[in-house]
């Protein structure tokens, strides 16, 4: 939804809009450029409810000649990367928008564009999408890129999920299992999930025969569940060689983050 600032007039201007109306800097058009009108828009921010839905304003200006001719620019949202934890994505965080046409009727120079965003109960970081502005009529885009915050209002640790290390011997033959622990660390109320895999190092264990590869695998953590096991397959043989070694990872975290560069490792001790 698009709402004029005329028409926001006979409805009451709500604090949020005002708070967002409040917080616009001064802008000046480029001395370069030809246009007689600009657009650009606001960044914008709000804390998240329980639940529902609340609305983010973000202020689309036009500057300039705005008598002469009426204009208008499309407003859209989008989603910050998938493995940032920082980053609000639609349509669990928000309501995304996608060419939505503002209007700028003759002699306005302010719009409000809406975005809704979703309340939860998750303990999480503030969490940022980006909004941009195209398509512009009568017009041109100085300042077309702006940013929501999505402050966090829930109590206790964002959740995070780590991994430790094993080590067991290799035998002689047959197969072993070497166990690592996965730990959901911080805020629990809510279930979640990671996948684990391996990896080799080079000039130490190999993967199908010295231990079994793993590829992503998910590990479901219900509510208030803070460990989980789970299991490498280890090869036996009678080779003498050094100890090996080989790294667990941690990958598409729900409900909870990972550090992508953290890697548990594995150690397979000759006996031999």
């Amino acid at each position: 939804m698009v709402t004029s600032v005329s028409t926001r007039i006979g409805l009451g201007i709500t604090a949020a809009t005002a708070l967002a109306l409040g917080s616009l800097a001064a802008v000046s058009p480029p001395a370069h450029a030809n246009a007689a009108a600009y657009y650009l828009v606001s960044d914008a921010s709000i804390e998240e409810s329980d639940s529902g839905k609340t609305t983010m304003n973000f202020v689309v200006q036009r500057l300039g000649d705005v008598n002469s001719v009426a204009g208008s620019v499309r407003f859209s949202t989008v989603n910050g990367d998938p493995g940032d934890s920082a980053s609000a994505l639609s349509p669990s965080d928000y309501v995304g928008r996608t060419n939505v046409k503002v209007k700028f009727p003759v002699g306005q120079s302010i719009a409000i564009a809406t975005v809704k965003i979703k309340g939860d109960i998750l303990t999480e970081y503030d969490e940022n999408f980006s909004v941009q502005l195209s398509d512009p009529v009568e017009g041109e885009l100085i300042d077309p890129f702006g940013v929501g915050t999505i402050a966090n209002n829930d109590p206790g640790l964002p959740p995070a999920y780590t991994v430790s290390g094993a080590i067991g011997p290799e035998g002689d033959s047959g197969t072993s299992k070497l166990a690592f622990t996965i730990t959901r660390l911080g805020s629990t109320a809510v279930a979640g999930s990671v996948r684990y895999y391996t990896m080799s190092i080079q000039d130490h264990a190999t993967p199908g025969e010295d231990f079994v590869n793993k590829k992503p695998t998910k590990v479901s953590f219900p509510k208030d569940v803070t460990t989980k096991k789970v299991y490498i397959t280890i090869k036996g043989d009678t080779d003498v060689e050094d100890d090996e070694q080989f790294l667990v990872g941690l990958s598409d975290p729900v409900n909870g983050q990972i550090d992508p560069f953290s890697y548990a490792h594995g150690r397979i001790d000759n006996d031999d």
